[in-house]
């Protein structure tokens, strides 16, 4: 069972604070905004993150917008103050000034009901401890895990970490309990992995902490006045004050990662903890444990494969056991964030009816039809709507310019009135190195598929200049070696792919596409066949993803995923936004279904008409299998039809069969529900029985109201109405 010191080791306990050294930093890294008025509970938070290193530690690309995800969200979404955040970035982050500003920023400013959040993004790595934390039944672990800052040393070796004993004596010192450590960085092997970056230095059992740090660590613990057996003590039971929030466990990787391609906006680099976090959290101000269940959710249906994990005080941080506690995230009462609207974006400034817009409460598929002609409304902190039509004129990654009609102050929240999808848009596949001398034969191959967009390799530093979605590869000896290590993600249990295989990977190389593969040394002509129809697939399950609008639908619906003969279920609430007085309610754990298992979903609303539904299950070859109806020959739209107020079993246990799993892998159920009838995708998925690409553009034509039999050809983009349609996923894994 994995114990607390293999979760960070990063705690605290309660006691007084002392007066330590004076800041000093160098001003053009701090981010002070205007002040605000100043409310009775101070906020005080300190944001680190670098994107630089040198040669020795790969630069890494998202850190620095890690910080500033944080900052928005804690302005506009959690009430602090931004004269009360300070950010540090790249030659700003070293560790002199990290802890200097830990000391004046946090332990000085904050009283004892104060909050305090501490965030670092960057690299990680586990070096030797000479104090290392002991717990009872578990092995021994001499290792200690570090944040490596910024500095502009020749020689990695002379670099002086912050070490997971130093963060417990300065917390220790805080007069606050309320305090929120978020580490997105992790000790598993660094380097590049597909198209993501690996925030770790690795394991360094042989290195030993500097004499520097070790010097800090003895003066904190003296004015502290604990005794080395005292602190020990301490540290082997437990954090005892506060909150520690980890993107992956000690074996796991952190990813730095590209998101968005430059035809939908210019790409963006963030850590995927960060992101999915703090983009859960513009829309939902739940307990930590909760937050992070979602968050883990998320990473899981985007294919990364690192579990986060929180450690709340005073319980034992176990992340296949974690407390069942309800301290709210921050430590910010659930009320006040409650007491604002959710929203896709924020206004940053305003010049003669341009705004400058942040849209960090979207997420990665949404905000890619969020380019020019999409429309906002911008809301009251009471949800009134002050202004519509608000039209995006740009976008670059999360910023986009905007069309006021009048201007509004800086801070007003944006939500989503109609979204964008671009008939061009397309799937991005990597080609890995080890395909490129097949370059000529790729193309000629898998070139002309629509919508299918393949993009060869650059360079050992950028491999790929934007976001991919899957890379095409061999599989070589040495991603034979990564799949097969104790810490890989394991090759598939049946038929595994053998060397030099033809294979799709995810984009961090956290898992091979199921029935990617046959025959090793197969060549790309012979690979045509299999390969073209599973390219369609994914295509056409990225299209359906970004339907997705489960936050921003103004449809008032409400989906339940139950699993037959086991008391455990899924449940999905998601309440529109129009009526903010409904209970929202939302299990985000990843609930496994054991094969041979039945599923059934529970559909309702309570929109005054009929609304019209279609379900479907999606797996991770691609394939999208429709689930109600189940078969569309000789129905009609009012067969798709749930009345208000009633609940639609589905499958119906009296007229359908069961559905029935049969083997194990990862899936998710989407469920439509439009105001429309959705006659097109109806008449599609009569022919195809599976919803292939032309299906969905069928049912894009049926939610934006485009009929693409008058129009085809023509059709340029899909736009979206939020009031008119709802889409939710909910993911599963099958297992034995």
């Amino acid at each position: 069972m994995i114990k607390r010191r293999h979760f960070l080791q990063f705690a605290a306990s309660t006691l007084a604070s002392l007066g330590l050294s004076p800041l000093r930093l160098q001003r053009q890294g701090i981010c002070y905004g205007q002040a605000l008025a100043q409310p009775s509970q101070r906020k005080q938070a300190l944001l680190v993150g670098v994107n630089q290193y040198n040669q020795r530690l790969r630069s890494l690309k998202g850190c620095v917008t890690d910080v500033d995800l944080q900052r928005e969200l804690l302005i506009h979404r959690f009430g602090f103050n931004p004269a009360d955040i300070l950010c540090l970035k790249d030659q700003d982050a070293t560790r002199e000034n990290i802890l200097d500003a830990f000391e004046d920023h946090l332990i000085d400013a904050c009283g004892a009901d104060d909050l305090a959040v501490f965030h670092f993004s960057g690299h990680g790595r586990r070096i030797a401890d000479p104090s290392p934390v002991q717990v009872a039944g578990d092995e021994h672990d001499p290792l200690n895990s570090t944040l490596i800052p910024y500095h502009d040393l020749d020689d990695e070796d002379d670099i002086p970490d912050i070490m997971g004993r130093t963060l417990f004596l300065l917390t220790s010192h805080l007069r606050t309990d309320n305090i929120t450590l978020v580490l997105d960085s992790c000790y598993a092997e660094g380097g590049i992995r597909g198209n993501v970056r690996i925030r770790s230095g690795g394991n360094r059992p042989s290195r030993q902490p500097s004499q520097t740090e070790l010097d800090y660590q003895e003066a904190l613990r003296e004015q502290l006045g604990l005794s080395p057996e005292k602190l020990q003590d301490l540290r082997d039971v437990s954090i005892a004050k506060g909150i520690a929030l980890a993107a992956a466990r000690r074996n796991q990787k952190a990813a730095d990662v590209t998101f968005g391609a430059a035809e939908s906006g210019e790409p963006f680099h963030a850590g995927a903890f960060t992101y999915f976090l703090t983009q859960y959290l513009w829309h939902e101000a739940e307990p930590v444990q909760r937050v992070i269940a979602n968050v883990s959710r998320n990473l899981a249906d985007d294919t990364f494969s690192q579990d986060p994990t929180a450690c709340v005080a005073p319980f034992e941080c176990n992340p296949d056991n974690p407390a069942e506690t309800q301290v709210p995230t921050y430590f910010v009462d659930p009320v006040e964030p409650d007491q604002r609207p959710p929203a896709e974006g924020v206004i940053l400034s305003v010049n003669e009816k341009r705004g400058a817009v942040w849209f960090g409460g979207s997420d990665r598929h949404s905000l890619a039809t969020y380019g020019t002609g999409a429309t906002f409304m911008a809301i009251a902190p009471d949800g009134t709507l002050l202004q519509d039509g608000i039209i995006v004129r740009s976008r670059q990654g999360l910023q986009a310019e905007v069309i006021l009609s009048e201007d509004l102050p800086a801070g007003t929240l944006l939500q989503e009135a109609s979204r964008v999808i671009p008939t061009e848009y397309k799937l991005r596949v990597g080609l890995d190195p080890s395909v490129m001398a097949e370059l000529d034969a790729i193309q000629t191959t898998f070139g002309a598929i629509r919508r299918l967009e393949l993009v060869p390799y650059q360079s050992d530093e950028t491999l790929y200049a934007d976001e991919v979605h899957y890379i095409l590869s061999r599989l070589t000896a040495d991603y034979m070696q990564l799949f097969q290590s104790p810490e890989g993600p394991g090759l598939p249990a049946d038929n595994p792919p053998e060397p030099d295989s033809l294979v799709i990977f995810s984009q961090g190389l956290d898992e091979i596409i199921p029935g990617s593969w046959a025959a090793a040394g197969e060549r790309v002509e012979e690979a045509s066949d299999r390969l073209s129809t599973k390219f369609n697939a994914l295509v056409a399950a990225r299209l359906v993803k970004l339907l997705i609008n489960a936050h921003s639908s103004r449809l008032d619906m409400r989906a339940e995923m139950r699993v037959g003969g086991v008391r455990s279920q899924l449940a999905q609430f998601f309440t529109v936004r129009g009526s903010r007085g409904t209970q929202q309610e939302t299990t985000g754990s990843l609930l496994e279904v054991p094969v041979g298992r039945s599923l059934q979903f529970v559909v309702t609303h309570q929109e005054p008409e009929p609304i019209y539904v279609l379900v479907f299950i999606v797996d991770r070859t691609g394939d999208i299998f429709p689930v109600f109806p189940r078969q569309f020959l000789g129905i009609t739209a009012a067969d798709t039809l749930v009345a208000p107020n009633q609940s639609k079993l589905i499958p119906d246990p009296v007229d359908d069969p069961p559905l029935n799993v049969t083997e194990t892998g990862f899936g998710e159920v989407l469920i439509i529900a439009s105001r429309s009838p959705l006659t097109q995708a109806m008449r599609a998925l009569s022919r195809d029985r599976t919803a292939t690409t032309p299906v969905v553009d069928a049912l894009m034509g049926d939610l934006s109201g485009v009929n693409l039999e008058v129009r085809s050809g023509g059709v340029r983009e899909f736009r979206i109405q939020a009031a008119e349609m709802a889409a939710m996923a909910i993911p599963f894994r099958v297992v034995e």
